[in-house]
């Protein structure tokens, strides 16, 4: 006989007692899912690790292409523009940016600004000019 001891973790996109409310998650597994209930704050709600977290993925990019891992840097002004976005897809969506701008930045150890934002507009969906108008933080097109 084989022994087996295994956890089972969880990270829904949205509060399941909403779901249990709704009959659209069952009671007896909500509370033995929430025995232990880690909340982890958006990105968002902590701005402050995104130029750590920038950093840390353009060294990982680095890396991964044989660079020195100071190889690329964000400039002051690109990684203003990281702390004004909302970052809907939170870390991935970030570490996707970071990698696509170090991509589109070949020789150039410096991740422009114009990198940034083009990188962070390319992943709206809608045209940028009806995204502006339609969303309050789109002041991040802008200035």
């Amino acid at each position: 006989a084989l022994h087996v001891d295994a956890r089972r973790s969880s990270a829904p996109n949205r509060p399941r007692d909403l779901f249990v409310g709704e009959s659209r998650f069952r009671e007896d597994r909500f509370y033995r899912a929430n025995a232990f209930p880690i909340r982890l704050p958006s990105l968002k709600e902590r701005a402050v690790d995104i130029p750590v977290l920038a950093a840390r993925f353009l060294g990982r990019y680095c890396a991964a292409n044989g660079l020195p891992l100071d190889a690329k840097q964000l400039s002051p002004e690109a990684a203003e523009r990281l702390l004004r976005y909302h970052w809907p897809g939170n870390i991935r969506e970030l570490e996707s940016t970071m990698s696509r701008a170090a991509l589109s930045a070949p020789g150039e150890p410096s991740i422009a600004k114009r990198i940034v934002l083009n990188m962070l507009l390319s992943f709206l969906p809608t045209p940028a000019g009806t995204y502006a108008k339609l969303h309050p933080r789109a002041s991040l097109m802008t200035g």
